[in-house]
């Protein structure tokens, strides 16, 4: 049931799908919907707001129904979602650490001037209805956290905390190549006998 309102939505023919928008955004407008996404409101009240949202961002963009049948979930620092492969999602606003497995091809589906390919899209999803898929993080030691999932064997992300003058030493040699970033402050790191000075937004 979920596959067939999700693709008859998004099949829909381009007018449809815009006078209904327009209908929607009509009505929200002149009805008391109680809160914006942020300060509660209930599951429906947030769809429409998160609807109204992306109206303002994308126009009579199709996507924008899809507020109403994926998870809107607001991330805190130190959260991580696991997206299996075929689940649709859309980043809406923030700054987050995106690590992707091996893939050729991203099928896009709306709220984008890139090509659309509704077809593909909606034969390929996974169409369960469930919650944000969290992953927690193992605690390794004070200040180092490790994300990984048990259906994921192409990559991790270890999120380290290393205060003023210590020091942390690890061993990725035998994990595979290893990519790292600075997020906050300043320091350097020692790789294959030479040091790498760090600041913000550095990559090594």
């Amino acid at each position: 049931a979920l596959k067939t309102a999700y693709c008859a939505l998004m099949r829909a023919p381009d007018e449809v799908a815009r006078r209904e928008l327009r209908s929607l955004v009509a009505r929200a407008a002149g009805a008391a919907v109680a809160a914006t996404p942020h300060e509660g409101g209930g599951p429906a009240g947030k769809a429409v707001q998160l609807a109204l949202r992306l109206h303002a961002q994308f126009g009579e963009d199709v996507g924008v129904w899809s507020a109403f049948f994926l998870n809107y979930v607001q991330m805190g620092p130190g959260e991580c979602l696991y997206m299996p492969a075929n689940t649709p999602h859309a980043y809406l606003s923030g700054d987050i650490v995106e690590c992707m497995a091996c893939s050729d091809n991203v099928v896009r589906g709306g709220l984008t001037p890139k090509f659309k390919d509704l077809d593909v899209l909606c034969e390929m999803l996974s169409y369960k209805g469930s919650g944000p898929p969290a992953i927690e993080p193992l605690e390794l030691d004070q200040g180092a956290r490790l994300y990984g999932h048990r259906d994921l064997d192409e990559f991790q992300v270890l999120h380290a905390r290393i205060g003023g003058g210590s020091r942390r030493t690890q061993s990725f040699s035998d994990q595979g190549p290893s990519l790292g970033f600075v997020w906050q402050g300043s320091g350097s790191v020692d790789i294959g006998g030479g040091t790498i000075r760090l600041a913000p937004r550095g990559v090594f």
